[in-house]
């Protein structure tokens, strides 16, 4: 009823997470869902630095057993913890991703 508590929730962005019609959410309307940007949640951040790793030390699948994989793997987790630093994102970098999204929509029209 009108005294129920309003409850928040915070969830990744999803789209599974975002249906267009929730008769659901309709029906409880305390219930309220907040999602994280686009690239912003814990698991993209994960994604991000299995994607580094892949490209900095596993791009040839030359491994002799998973002990030499075990072995590359701690051996880029050491390197990388030694000069680990926050990602920085610049004027920059923005003006490179605007740069490959204005070629994207153009090569879309």
């Amino acid at each position: 009823g009108d005294l129920d508590p309003v409850r928040d929730y915070t969830l990744d962005n999803l789209n599974t997470h975002k249906p267009k019609n929730d008769r659901w959410l309709k029906r409880h309307p305390n219930v309220r869902f907040h999602f994280t940007p686009t690239r912003a949640s814990w698991l993209n951040q994960v994604e991000i630095y299995f994607s580094i790793l892949q490209r900095k030390r596993l791009t040839a699948p030359n491994f002799a057993d998973l002990d030499a994989l075990e072995e590359r793997v701690h051996a880029f987790i050491d390197e990388w913890n030694n000069h680990a630093h926050p990602f920085n994102w610049t004027t920059k970098s923005f003006d490179k991703i605007l740069a490959k999204f204005n070629v994207a929509l153009v090569a879309a029209a």
